[in-house]
């Protein structure tokens, strides 16, 4: 039971960072909540793996992370904060680009938690949508870059609503899809 609250407490933390820097963002504590959120995604990914996802891709993960985050404490510690969320779009677009050359692909691997057994035409579609995922990483990387060149108000817009709002119609178009196309085939 504490495991699985732990679990939860880690994989649910992250999607307040944009509250965090809001309430902080004028205080020299910034620096440190983006350090601890760093440091709580470490520790999700190292103590509570999907084990059903390959130690590969969260290695990735976890080594583009670390990477980033020293590259840019060394050469602009002030901006650190605020490029968290670049570098988790970062990070999931690594995951994903990484089993497009090395299969199975990400989305893949999901469906394989609910059907063991998929056609070559679940696969193809698969391989589809991990594409369009990693391309909408990179595409919500950039775009919470450029946000920080327009205003705080809309770096906290995109980051807190709307990028959580392209991901969840992303999310249920891809579950959506294969349902809706099956009715009109």
């Amino acid at each position: 039971m504490i495991k699985k609250s732990i679990q939860f407490l880690l994989s649910t933390i992250p999607f307040t960072y944009v509250l965090w820097v809001y309430l902080f963002k004028d205080t020299i504590l910034l620096h440190w909540v983006t350090l601890i959120f760093v440091m709580l995604l470490l520790l999700k990914t190292v103590f509570f793996p999907n084990n059903k996802l390959r130690t590969q891709v969260w290695m990735v993960q976890i080594i583009f992370i670390l990477i980033s985050v020293a590259f840019l404490f060394i050469l602009n510690p002030e901006r650190l904060p605020y490029l968290y969320p670049v570098i988790i779009s970062l990070s999931v677009a690594s995951g994903f680009m990484y089993t497009l050359y090395k299969p199975p692909y990400m989305i893949e691997t999901f469906m394989r938690f609910r059907k063991e057994n998929l056609t070559q035409r679940e696969v193809t579609y698969a391989k589809n949508l991990t594409i369009i995922w990693a391309f909408f990483s990179v595409a919500n990387a950039g775009i919470s870059l450029g946000s920080l060149w327009i205003s705080m108000d809309f770096w906290i817009l995109y980051n807190g609503l709307i990028s959580y709002v392209l991901m969840g119609i992303l999310f249920a178009g891809g579950l959506a899809y294969p349902y809706i196309k099956k009715i009109y085939d």
